[in-house]
This record gives structure tokens, sequence and C-alpha cells, in this order.
């Protein structure tokens, strides 16, 4: 134990109380300070003890009329000045210079035991010392944020973006983490249809659910600091790079969660005593607090990548042109026209629920999704069409069928994006062979032989519109906001 404390008692006192001076003490008294100070080194007992006292009460703000004389010849004035620097819990212009390597020490995460030597040297330098812990172990200077990017947006099916999710401490103090802290990466993928219904529920296919955890394991000694590690102002706390991919389209939201750390309270032991002393660990974050962070990335085919249909052709048709207002709808039809020739081919029920559009923006992210179901301009606004004109009208969601020489037809009002730009638009369809059966989707529902013919054919395989150049202009009142601009 160092000259100038009082005793083992009084530090794990001060230790116990936590108190440190209040942010509302008046503002001294310079010429009482300055003679109080001068009053120490009297030769009257009684006036240095009377000042001493005074000085005590004063507290920390009479330390910077006090240190001078830390060194003094004096050794009464010496011991009277260092005791004063135990009550206030301040440092000596020695012992502040010892502070920085130990520090450096302390905020070492690859080797616990260097850890462990900064704080055992921080101990050492008695109250001041533990008050700099406090502050420091606090995270009261920290701010850890959540930051969570993908690689790109937007990727086509059967490839995969990665995703990285990094917490980072944007404070300017040290942040210390517990050893078990975990950050996870969960997703959630969507259609951007109607999801089609599954055989049964231990068959169901889903793609959330993924976390990965971080963790740090560690043998059973004694070292008080081990189970929690500093992260420095401006350095990555944790990384979790995850890949996501889907085989068919749709979104994926993926969400990544951190828990802060709950405070905790470490007991090391004073240097050269079996006496603890209560430290807490970061006492200054909110308790149990999460950090979340999200993003969304789509899985969006790349039309021109699109394998042609051997039995339809698909297509947009606009009857009232490719343009239309920001936040409004806009008029356009989906086409299915056929190629055989002497033979029918048979549509999925309920298709207009599977089938889905989308409207993208000049990086192919879309803007805009939905099911055909969901835009149709009117209900059963679906039928077969003949080359005339003439419409035949069937029950919304009911199965059909694709004549030689006819064509099915979905009318929809599209939603346009709020932003005035250019856009494309896409629209897709898809059922594989094989894709359904036990375990997996209920087999599709195609028209029965008393509707169509046993030699029909069955729509299997991908159908795609794609057009470019959709004009989206800006509304009134968002060409009024550009004029007021100066």
């Amino acid at each position: 134990m160092r000259p100038g404390f009082r005793s083992l008692t009084a530090i794990l006192a001060f230790a116990a109380s936590g108190c440190l001076p209040s942010a509302e003490t008046p503002a001294p008294d310079e010429e009482l300070i300055r003679k109080l100070a001068s009053d120490l080194s009297a030769e009257e007992f009684e006036v240095r003890e009377r000042a001493f006292a005074q000085l005590k009460e004063i507290g920390e703000p009479a330390w910077a009329y006090l240190h001078q004389y830390a060194d003094d010849e004096s050794a009464d004035l010496r011991w009277r000045v260092r005791k004063l620097a135990d009550e206030f819990a301040v440092l000596l212009d020695e012992d502040a210079k010892k502070v920085p390597p130990l520090l450096k020490k302390l905020e070492n995460d690859e080797d616990e035991m260097v850890r462990a030597e900064g704080l055992d040297g921080l101990l050492a330098l008695g109250p001041g010392g533990i008050r700099l812990l406090k502050r420091h172990l606090s995270c009261a200077d920290a701010l850890p944020r959540m930051e969570i990017t993908p690689e790109r947006l937007s990727y086509p099916p059967g490839e995969a973006a990665n995703v990285r999710a990094v917490v980072r401490n944007a404070g300017k103090g040290v942040y210390w983490r517990k050893a078990a802290e975990y950050l996870s990466l969960d997703s959630d993928f969507r259609p951007f249809g109607e999801p089609r219904p599954v055989k049964d529920s231990y068959g169901q296919r889903t793609a959330g659910g993924r976390r990965e955890m971080v963790r740090r394991h560690g043998n059973e000694y004694y070292n008080p600091i081990r189970d929690w590690h500093p992260l420095p102002a401006g350095c990555v706390l944790v990384e979790r790079v995850e890949p996501v991919g889907e085989r068919t389209s749709g979104f994926t939201d993926l969400t990544s969660t951190f828990v802060r750390p709950r405070p905790g309270t470490i007991t090391p032991r004073l240097p050269g005593s079996r006496d603890t002393v209560p430290l807490e660990v970061a006492s200054a974050l909110p308790i149990g607090e999460k950090l979340l962070g999200g993003v969304r990335v789509f899985c969006v085919p790349d039309p021109a990548k699109v394998a042609r249909n051997p039995l339809l052709d698909c297509e947009w048709a606009f009857p009232k042109g490719k343009a239309g207002t920001a936040g409004e709808r806009l008029e356009a039809e989906i086409r299915f026209s056929s190629t055989e020739k002497d033979k029918n081919v048979r549509l999925e029920a309920k298709l207009a629920r599977y089938a889905w559009y989308a409207v993208l923006d000049d990086h192919q992210v879309p803007v805009k999704w939905g099911s055909w179901h969901s835009a149709l301009l009117e209900r059963g606004a679906g039928g077969l069409r003949k080359p005339e004109g003439e419409a035949i009208k069937d029950p919304e969601d009911a199965p059909r069928q694709v004549k030689p020489n006819q064509m099915v037809e979905w009318r929809l009002a599209v939603p346009l994006p709020e932003k005035p730009g250019m856009y494309s638009l896409l629209a897709f369809y898809e059922i594989s062979e094989g894709k359904h059966g036990p375990g997996w989707y209920d087999p599709p529902d195609f028209v029965g032989e008393e509707q169509g013919g046993p030699d029909d054919r069955l729509c299997f395989g991908p159908l795609c519109a794609y057009v470019e150049g959709l004009q989206v202009s800006a509304t009134q009142k968002q060409e009024e906001r550009k004029t007021e601009k100066p």
C-alpha cells in the first residue's frame, strides 16, 4: 500500500459508497482556499488541523491549489496533501503519468492476464484509481450502434447476396461487453405473390429462423475482468456475414439483434490484500436494451435469362399508355397467348394469386409489388378472349384453359411509386413439375378432363413479361415543392 493511504478501511468505504463530487458544487472561494493551503504549513498544530478540516469540507475544487505541495520538503505537509488526495479521490501528478499505460493494458482484448494487470495497477493508485475505474467501466462514454448492410439489394434466384451485420462503438469511450453476448441474424422469406398452401406442416419449407451466435468461453480461474471485453471507440464489437439466397422469387426481411449487457459487478482484490472492492461494469447502459437492425433484400429473376415457355407467350399491354402519375395506379393488361396449334393448354386454378408483378427502379430493385389478384382492376376481369375481342368471363380463381388462337387476359390497376422517374415493369409466374406433392406444396389444380381433353397440355415452367420505360410523372404538389425551393 502506497504512502498517503489513510487506511484500507478508507479505501473500501470510498469504493462502497460510490460517491463522487457533486456536479452542482458552488464555485470555490479562491482567496479562502489559498489561505487554508498556506495554513497547512503553519507552525501551530491547531491551525494546521483547522485548515485541513476546512479543505476537506470544500472538497475536490481545492485540489487545484494543493497538488503542488504533494512533494513538499515538509513531511507533515506532504502527508496532509496526500491524505486530502485520497479524500477527494484524485490522482497525484506522479500517479497520473501511470494511467495511460495502465488503461492500455486494461483495454487489451487479446490477453485477459494483461487486462488483469491493468486492473491491479489502477487499483494500486488508491481512491483516485478506483474513481477512474468506475468511470471507465461504466460505459458512460460508449455508444454501441447496429449496422446491417447487404452486398446488393437484388439478386437472381439460385444466387446469394452476403449481408453484413456489425455492432460498432460510435462513442468516445470504451464499451465493455460480456463474453456471453451474441449477435443474431434472422431471416423471413415471403413470395411477391400469395404463398402456396403446403401439404403438411412437417414438410413446410421455411427460409427464416437462422441464428448465428458469437460467444467466448474460458477456463475457470480467478480473474475478475476475464468475462468482460473492451471495445475502444470506433472499433467493431462483433460482426456477422451471412449469405442470403433463394431459389424462388420474393423478398427476405433480415433482422439483426444484439442484446446489450446487463450491468455486472466485479470484485477484484486490492493489491497486497484479500479484501475486495466492488466495481460495476456497464452500469451507464440501459438494462437489457436490444440493438436492432433490419434490411430487406429481393430475389428477382433476370428477364433476359428466363427460359421461354414452350406453350404460352406472355406480354404486357397498356390500353391508356405506358405512363402515369406518382402514387396513383396505371391500367395494364397481362396476356397469355397459346403457341399450340391443335391442343388446349390448361392453367392452374388461382394462378392470379401466385403470379406476381413488380415495379423496378433503375437498379432492378422492386419498389412496388404484389400478386395479380391484389391488383385486379375489377373482380372477374380475367377471361378468355377470341381474336375478334369478345371476352368469355370465368369465375374468379377458377381453373382455365387456353385454346389455340385464343388469349387469356388479366386487367390490372398497378400501383405506381411515390417518387417520379423512369421504371420498368415485370410480370412473372412459375410452377415447376416435381415441386409439389407430399411434404411440399399441394398439387396444382388444373382443368379436369370433363372440361378439357385428355391430351391437353399442362402449363408448367416460367411465364415472364417485362417492359422498360415506364414514365412516372410528379404530382401537382411535388411540382409545387420544386418551384418553392430557392
